[in-house]
């Protein structure tokens, strides 16, 4: 990464796959945005195409096929993560085709080839995101599992899968640990600054969830959203009983072994998953956001997971008419209808108007084209300086807006261009944003100005 000095640093917060991934089509002329869009949108389809086709595959259920496909398609938190430019997309499409084809692969006799393709599948995944060691600690565990046979033959089916999922990892983070003792930029907390009040922790992770399911948050006066949200869990255990008791009676057999590994691989993914972001925030110095993107990967592996459950009994049973396959048909329904006008606001608002960085708002933004042709030769500074270097390529440095506007601006060089953003002011600081905005532009000449904010000339 390089940063407004011009000097280049490795880029460690982050894994490097997706920013090695954008900078293909950008080589080939494609601008940023553009590219994330294109990036965003295959993934997308890869991803939803392997919900279903697994579905389809492991369950041989056309009603769970069309609820899981609907239910992810039209998940509002979903098309947030795939609407931005982040590595989530990426993220997704690596790791969930690596747990289908793994899946594919052990369901009957193991295929050490296909195991190899999904150990670098899952391998990469983490250098989409971190907690891409999540997918591969679920393969190694899953195959190792179900493989059959002595322990050093269930080791020996293993090994074409882990190696690579083990070992990419390890590349990045020893070559990272070497670079400045973190793994990933992160420390461990010591033990008297563990964050272990879990109150902190569920708030936030109850209000997205609750974002998730539809009508959970009405009616709390007659039944309390805890309590739905118990009887919603019972229902869900409940039809699992009962496809496990019917296959037990009817007897297991060989076609069942798909359908099972598919719903044990999802469970055990999405309980690994939120323990890792559990521990992550108890014990990393940089504990992570408990938001809707972070949260996602539970939000996807239980809408597959649902799938799986609901159409067990099905399975067992073989019977034409399936209750469950119905009940969350008329789930996805409910769920539709109950977060329609959401999402209509939500599209027109991030592909318009919104302050997503793929928003359109800025490819028409007069604030921004004024931006990107001011002189190179002069430092420029931004409050949303990541904003600007998306959409003009330079390297703005970072204001501090309470600091600025009570005069404490430092900068290099004799004179800068401010750029102020007004909405991310105000996103940032509420009522106080737009104060710190007029303060700041009495020590400044004003060079342009419209209702997304202003350009101004700086002079020490």
């Amino acid at each position: 990464m390089q940063n407004a000095r011009g000097e280049y640093h490795p880029l460690i917060w982050h894994p490097p796959l997706f920013s090695i991934l954008l900078s293909l089509p950008i080589k080939l002329g494609i601008d940023a945005l553009q590219a994330a869009r294109w990036m965003n949108a295959v993934f997308f389809g890869i991803t939803i195409f392997v919900g279903g086709l697994a579905t389809w595959r492991f369950t041989r259920s056309f009603l769970a096929v069309v609820s899981v496909t609907a239910l992810s398609v039209f998940a509002i938190d979903l098309l947030f993560v795939f609407s931005g430019a982040m590595s989530e997309a990426t993220f997704f499409a690596l790791g969930f085709s690596a747990i289908f084809l793994m899946v594919e692969s052990i369901q009957f006799k193991p295929k050490p080839f296909l195991l190899g393709v999904v150990g670098i599948l899952a391998g990469l995944s983490f250098l989409a995101r971190y907690a891409g060691i999540v997918f591969s600690g679920t393969i190694i565990v899953i195959v190792f599992l179900f493989a059959g046979g002595t322990f050093w033959q269930r080791v020996r089916t293993t090994l074409p899968a882990a190696l690579p999922a083990l070992l990419i990892p390890a590349a990045w983070t020893v070559y990272v640990f070497g670079i400045n003792r973190t793994f990933g930029g992160r420390n461990f907390l010591p033990t008297d600054s563990l964050r272990i009040d879990f109150v902190d922790y569920f708030n936030p992770f109850w209000h997205v969830i609750t974002g998730w399911i539809p009508y959970i948050l009405r009616g709390n006066h007659i039944l309390p959203a805890a309590w739905k949200f118990t009887l919603g869990s019972l229902v869900v255990f409940l039809v699992l009983a009962i496809g496990l008791w019917a296959l037990k009676k009817r007897g297991f057999n060989r076609e069942d072994r798909p359908h099972l590994l598919w719903a044990a691989t999802l469970f055990l993914f999405f309980t690994a998953y939120l323990a890792f972001h559990f521990t992550s925030y108890i014990f990393s110095s940089a504990a992570p956001e408990i938001d809707r993107r972070l949260l996602s990967p539970l939000l996807f592996s239980a809408i597959f997971l649902l799938g799986a459950i609901f159409s067990l009994p099905g399975t067992a049973t073989q019977k034409t008419f399936r209750p469950a396959e119905w009940l969350l048909f008329g789930y996805m329904l409910i769920s539709l209808f109950y977060f329609h006008g959401r999402l209509q606001d939500f599209l027109y608002e991030q592909h318009h108007f919104g302050l997503g960085y793929t928003s359109k708002r800025w490819k028409q933004s007069e604030l921004i084209q004024r931006a990107a042709h001011l002189d190179p030769k002069v430092t420029l500074a931004a409050n949303n300086y990541a904003l600007l270097l998306f959409y003009t390529g330079r390297f703005p440095f970072a204001i501090d807006l309470p600091s600025a506007a009570d005069g404490q601006l430092e900068l290099p060089g004799d004179s800068a261009y401010l750029v102020l953003f007004r909405d991310y002011s105000q996103f940032r600081f509420g009522e106080d944003g737009d104060g710190y905005l007029k303060q700041l532009s009495t020590i400044c000449e004003i060079l342009y100005e419209d209702s997304e904010g202003y350009i101004c000339h700086w002079r020490k």
